[in-house]
């Protein structure tokens, strides 16, 4: 489903195309022809019988045709929320053995510097 935003839209024809993003080129898989929506609101509907990358087009034409292109992947694991995680646990850990390292250090050297005698002055 789409909507216009702007009245002006919907005297102007408008095609809808459903394309499929194969890397030998792409076919058509929907398409709605040229037509005029008066209420504002196109509506096209598939049922994606493969999983895989799809591009909407939807052209507009006015008095030069002006096309849309969104990409839509259909049956696929989008990993980034799982790589955005597994890097926000990396840097976790990365900072608390940074923190712990330094922490046990200075207490290391403040330990250090409680047991060493100073050196009696030469007389």
């Amino acid at each position: 489903m789409l909507d216009y935003v702007e009245h002006e839209l919907r005297d102007l024809l408008t095609e809808v195309r459903i394309v499929r993003d194969g890397g030998r080129g792409e076919a058509t898989v929907a398409h709605l022809p040229p037509g005029r929506h008066p209420t504002g609101s196109v509506a096209i509907e598939h049922t994606f019988d493969a999983p895989g990358t799809y591009v909407g087009q939807v052209t507009v034409t006015a008095a030069e045709p002006i096309t849309a292109r969104f990409r839509v992947t259909v049956g696929a694991t989008d990993w980034t929320t799982y790589y955005l995680i597994a890097t926000a646990v990396g840097a976790g850990i990365a900072l608390y053995v940074y923190t712990e390292r330094r922490r046990v250090s200075a207490a290391a050297a403040a330990s250090v510097s409680r047991t060493v005698e100073p050196c009696p002055s030469m007389p």
